[in-house]
């Protein structure tokens, strides 16, 4: 059974309502969910998985959320001093060892750059011109005999979502290999 710690930091007891409602439904698909209070500084082990949550003041979260997520990190400077005890040069330790550790975390920045980039419909529409415009701002505006052409703009956003797709099935390799990674040495 998979153990799944939510810890929370609530100010006023909202974030803690939701998280309480998660660990529920998750409770009931078979998944031992124990919710933790931030500021009680849970321990992080004895857990398959930790999912911390935090109202956001002042575009923030909470001090104590923040503590909390930092406090479970592996320091990878670790890894990067045993690899160069076995024998590695600093430069083999961080191709072998540092760099096939964080492929998950560029992975997952390469697809949301790309996506945000790829759908920066403000920029588009206002720095393009009726004869030569990007996707995003294009689509809407697709129009047929009777008002709104609905296939038109659905063939649209399908091809406009292809390169998408396509760059996130590249990828999805290193993705998954994060999940099942940790810190192995191969």
């Amino acid at each position: 059974m998979t153990r799944l710690q939510i810890v929370v930091a609530s100010r006023h007891g909202g974030t803690a309502g939701i998280a309480e409602r998660i660990a529920e439904v998750l409770r009931a698909e078979g998944i031992a969910a124990t919710v933790a209070r931030a500021e009680d500084r849970p321990p992080v082990a004895g857990f398959d998985a930790h999912l911390v949550g935090s109202g956001v003041y002042m575009g923030s979260w909470l001090k104590e959320a923040t503590e909390s997520f930092t406090a479970g990190r592996i320091n990878i400077t670790e890894f990067e001093n045993a690899a160069m005890i076995d024998g590695y040069s600093r430069m083999q330790a961080f191709w072998r060892v540092v760099l096939p550790q964080a492929t998950t975390g560029i992975a997952a920045t390469s697809i949301f750059c790309l996506i945000f980039a790829w759908n920066e419909y403000a920029f588009a529409a206002l720095l393009t011109s009726g004869t030569a415009q990007t996707a995003p701002p294009f689509i809407p505006t697709i129009i047929g005999e009777g008002g709104q052409d609905w296939p038109a703009v659905a063939a649209g956003t399908t091809i406009f979502l292809i390169p998408i797709l396509v760059f996130t099935v590249l990828l999805r390799k290193q993705l998954l290999r994060g999940i099942t990674f940790g810190a192995v040495r191969k």
